[in-house]
């Protein structure tokens, strides 16, 4: 680890420190014929996006979020009147 955020800094390090959980999923699915459940797939969503958030840094805004959200339910759903 030492040697990691010498070389490449400490955020690169952290994240991928990070998605070591999803490394071990996918080796416990692949290689040892575990079930994937729901469970496990919500938890990655939620890896995922703390690292994603993580990596946006400053330049990710609420405002951004709240309208990429809107805008992907309104033209993913028809609300009927």
């Amino acid at each position: 680890m030492t040697i990691a955020v010498h070389e490449v800094g400490a955020t690169p390090t952290a994240i991928m420190g990070a998605l070591e959980p999803l490394t071990a999923v996918a080796i416990g699915v692949m290689v040892f014929d575990e079930s994937f459940t729901f469970r496990l797939a919500v938890g990655i969503v939620l890896i995922l996006s703390a690292v994603l958030l993580i990596v946006m840094g400053k330049s990710f805004h609420l405002r951004t979020i709240t309208h990429t959200i809107t805008t992907f339910v309104m033209k993913t759903w028809r609300w009927k009147s």
